[in-house]
């Protein structure tokens, strides 16, 4: 029955009582004193129930780094491999130009030795 009466910056009465102990209203737009409730179902995801469900989500986490750690380093393998390939490739093929290159000019110059005669 001791309900304490609060009245806002507009005028408007608040019956709840959420002013601080000297009855004076909390700052404009917020609470004085925001409310200690846990908005968090019991049961949401993130929230370990004990050390032991603590322990095998870490155990589980380091095993997905490990995992993603194997597959970065097989990925620079497989790039390290594919360059060196390609690179071989581009020298074969250099290689191959420099041959037709020469066996062609070579054709050039016997036909025009054979033209001279």
């Amino acid at each position: 029955a001791n309900k304490r009466h609060r009245v806002s910056l507009d005028g408007d009465v608040d019956v709840n009582g959420n002013g601080d102990a000297n009855g004076a209203p909390p700052p404009p737009g917020g609470y004085a004193h925001a409310p200690n409730v846990d908005t968090r179902p019991k049961d949401a995801p993130g929230l370990a129930k004990d050390e032991g469900e603590k322990r095998r989500g870490r155990r589980m986490f380091a095993g997905l780094l490990g995992t993603l750690k194997r597959h970065r380093d097989e990925e620079k393998a497989v790039a390290a491999v594919t360059a060196q390939r390609r690179s071989v490739i581009e020298q074969a093929e250099t290689k191959a130009r420099e041959v037709t290159d020469k066996l062609r000019q070579h054709d050039a110059a016997s036909g025009a030795v054979q033209r001279a005669r």
